[in-house]
């Protein structure tokens, strides 16, 4: 599981609608001169300045060395001059966007990310969020970060969990953590590129109403129960938010025991050909 150093987005453009939904493309292709020494990509709200000081810092330009999709990434770096978490020293950006038509069931988000370290430690620290929202109330959102260097461009898929949005945030946090009062943790540099929302690639597990099962402890440090006896003896398994499995077996006596630390997706078989779909996070 990785886990990465940070940077907010939220997004700004849309493109196509397909018959079975809508299909957002969000790339950077768009970019606009802010300052003689900065470039953003067009319609992302970044934090350029940061609070209390009158700088401009240049953290989001064109790379074409590091680019998935088009011409152009997205590139985030910490200032070196900041190490006041006062300041602010995350990277961030972020936009608020109506969509022209409701999230139907069956989709994911995907965006491909990579970092760079710059300190001896291999740490960076990337948080990629996406709320979803319908008729202004708040459905929930997905999550991903990471705290481990990506050397090579990886896509993360995180499959939606909520059908019917009508707008979404989403915001991406980069390069550097804050920290203590008096110090930002970490140093990176992070890459991102060909963010949009799509059909999933792997079978869809469908929502549920979040009271509908607990889980507990959450976070946990191996064994969680499930606040219903109606999975005991059901097969599950256990995904890490690329989709990939960890493990798999038998609800016993309402228990599961996770073996892999971070974020874990627990699917559990109902028995009447739908699926349960839970997230968890395990810590050493």
């Amino acid at each position: 599981m990785k886990k990465l150093h940070i940077f907010l987005i939220y997004i700004s453009f849309l493109m196509s609608i397909p018959i079975y939904g809508q299909q957002l493309l969000l790339g950077f292709e768009d970019w606009e001169k802010v300052d003689d020494h900065i470039e953003n990509p067009v319609g992302w709200e970044v934090n350029n300045y940061s609070p209390g000081l009158d700088s401009l810092f240049n953290r989001f330009f064109k790379d074409s060395i590091h680019v998935v999709e088009g011409n152009y990434a997205m590139r985030a770096e910490k200032d070196s001059m900041i190490n006041n978490a006062f300041f602010d020293c995350e990277s961030r950006a972020d936009q608020y966007l109506m969509l022209d038509s409701l999230l139907t069931d069956g989709m994911s988000v995907y965006f491909h990310i990579k970092t760079q370290s710059l300190t001896e430690w291999p740490e960076s620290f990337v948080d990629v969020t996406i709320g979803f929202s319908k008729d202004n109330e708040y459905q929930g959102r997905v999550e991903w970060f990471n705290y481990e260097e990506i050397e090579e461009f990886e896509e993360i898929e995180l499959p939606i969990e909520f059908v019917g949005a009508d707008a979404i945030s989403i915001s991406i946090s980069l390069a550097s953590q804050n920290g203590g009062l008096d110090e930002c943790s970490v140093n990176s540099i992070g890459w991102i590129d060909n963010f949009r929302i799509a059909e999933s690639s792997t079978v869809f597990v469908h929502p549920i109403e979040i009271e509908d099962v607990v889980i507990s402890p959450n976070p946990t440090d191996g064994v969680i129960s499930l606040s219903t006896s109606e999975f005991h003896g059901s097969n599950y398994q256990v995904l890490d938010v690329m989709g990939r499995s960890l493990q798999e077996g038998i609800v016993n006596n309402n228990q599961i025991m996770l073996e892999y630390d971070g974020i874990n997706i627990i699917v559990i078989d109902r028995g009447d050909g739908s699926l349960l779909r839970l997230k968890c996070i395990k810590r050493n």
